[in-house]
């Protein structure tokens, strides 16, 4: 018998334009076995970022989605021995209906359990970035690429914390706001900066500011 193993990746979920959350598991079979990484994964060049952290999210659907695809599966071959009565069948086919929806559903938790702000976050990465991830969710530190984009909105050199003031700033560009809100993801570790940017993300931006942003006119 062939022996099919290695590692690739399941369990996508909170996809944003082409980038989902995925996690890589050794697989016997294509049937994963155990999680190793997590990644933000781009399906359309295959680009992977790797996460701080082990998506349990993505574990858990990894698993679900391939497994009961599998018992799915089992109970329609199972189907074959069933007598020809259609009482019979539909009874048996009870389990993979059952199994089915919950693969399913696991789609349909996923949209509704996506935080509108963490979709925010990363529309906003893919605008002036172009790759849909989240800086707080990251192992690379991206601070060094989101201040050079935010450079082209500055008359001036900006300083080490720039974007502590300009988050607070309601009647900076909207360009410029948004990448201090995405610089400010990457400090991790602030536990208080991080609920400013989901506040800053909750209080809409002056409509001078934003006619200045969709102009291209920089602060």
């Amino acid at each position: 018998m062939l022996l099919i193993w290695g590692k690739r990746p399941y369990g996508a979920t909170q996809k944003v334009g082409t980038v989902s959350k995925q996690t890589i598991f050794g697989h016997l079979w294509y049937l994963p076995l155990f999680p190793m990484t997590s990644y933000f994964i781009n399906s359309k060049d295959k680009r992977a970022f790797e996460l701080n952290r082990l998506s349990k999210r993505s574990i858990l659907y990894g698993y679900a989605r391939v497994w009961l695809g599998v018992f799915c599966a089992a109970n329609l071959a199972a189907l074959a021995a069933v007598e020809d009565k259609p009482a019979a069948i539909a009874v048996a086919m009870l389990p993979a209906i059952l199994l089915a929806s919950l693969i399913g559903l696991t789609y349909w938790v996923d949209s509704k359990q996506f935080k509108p702000q963490q979709r925010l976050l990363r529309e906003m990465m893919g605008r002036h970035l172009g790759v849909a991830l989240d800086p707080f969710d990251c192992l690379e530190n991206f601070s060094p690429e989101i201040t050079s984009v935010a450079q082209r909105y500055s008359s001036t050199t900006l300083e080490e914390y720039w974007y502590k003031p300009v988050l607070r700033d309601s009647f900076a560009s909207q360009p410029l706001r948004e990448l201090a809100m995405l610089r400010a993801r990457c400090d991790q570790h602030d536990k208080v900066l991080q609920q400013e940017v989901f506040m800053a993300l909750e209080k809409p931006a002056p409509h001078s500011a934003q006619s200045a942003s969709f102009n291209g006119t920089k602060a």
